[in-house]
This record gives structure tokens, sequence and C-alpha cells, in this order.
């Protein structure tokens, strides 16, 4: 009795388990060459703005663009689009961003640390492209606060302000009207 088959059921993401590989979503993350071509995208973009150079794009200017635009794309993608577009998921993470769904909720994770760290990085080269002008470091500090708070474990499901927030989902259990 003790080699029982696995049911169906274990197949699915639980809190505090680190197995995301049931989610489609997160699944592709998990190849060793999304870090690579995460940092390809990003020196593509420079290279691309440094083409613009032409037209008066100064280097302190570019890297401050470079950092502002992937602020963007991966608040917009990693933070604020929630769901999974995976229709065998059954909604299970309908109220979930996809950092949320990254490693099963589990903090700290190495794929969680490299996505910290990568804006870090340009935060540094930004700043020092700039010789730490005040102009582009109130910019590039704000960049860096919008891409590393909602990555804390401590806003993990939290939606300031109601932002993002999915009715019927993230309402709160203890404001329910009987």
């Amino acid at each position: 009795m003790a080699n029982l088959k696995r049911t169906y059921s274990g197949q699915f993401v639980r809190p505090g388990r680190a197995d995301s590989a049931s989610n489609l979503n997160t699944e592709w993350m998990q190849h060793p060459t999304v870090a690579v071509a995460y940092i390809f995208g990003i020196i593509g973009v420079k290279m691309f703005l440094h083409a613009l150079s032409v037209t008066g794009l100064t280097q302190e200017l570019q890297w401050t663009a470079v950092g502002a635009i992937h602020t963007v794309v991966t608040f917009w993608f990693v933070h604020y689009t929630k769901g999974s577009p995976d229709e065998f998921s059954q909604g299970d993470f309908d109220g979930d961003t996809l950092w949320e769904q990254m490693d099963g909720g589990v903090p700290w994770t190495f794929k969680k640390k490299f996505l910290i760290v990568v804006p870090c990085i340009l935060f540094l080269i930004a700043s020092y492209a700039s010789d730490f002008a005040s102009e582009f470091l109130i910019v590039n500090l704000i960049c860096l606060g919008l891409n590393i708070v909602p990555k804390l474990p401590q806003m993990h499901k939290v939606r300031i302000l109601g932002i993002n927030r999915t009715a019927g989902i993230d309402d709160d259990p203890r404001n329910k009207q009987d």
C-alpha cells in the first residue's frame, strides 16, 4: 500500500512548493537560456538607442532610457498582468501576477534573485554613465524602486490602493458583508 501511484491533483502548484512545472505560464522561465536572452534583450535596446545617438542621445540619456524602458516592460509583464493564458490551469492563477506564479510563490530563489540583481546593475550603470547627475539619478532611483519594491516578499499579493485588484479574488474576507 505504501507504493501508491501519485494522483492527478499532485501536479498542481501549492503555496510553498517550488515546483512550478505544472504552470505553463512560468514553465518557460525554467530554461537557462532565458537569462541569456533577457540580457541580450537589454543589450539590444542599448544598441538601438546607441544607433539613434546621431539624433543627439548622449550616453547618460541612453542608459537612463534603457533603465526606464526595462522598468516599464518588466513592470507591465511581470507585476501587473495577471492570470495564465493556459486554459488547462482551471483558473488557479487568475489572481496572480507572473512574479507571484514564479517558483510556486517561494521567495528568494535563484531566478528571483537574478531578476532583482539586473535592475540594480542597470541602475549602477546608468548612474555611473550620468556621473551621478541629480536629474538622471532621480529618474534612475524611481526606476529602481519600481523594479525592486514589487519583488520583495513583503509585497507578495499586495495590491496598493486597490490597483490591479481582481474582484472576487483579491477581496479581503474580513470585510465581507453577510
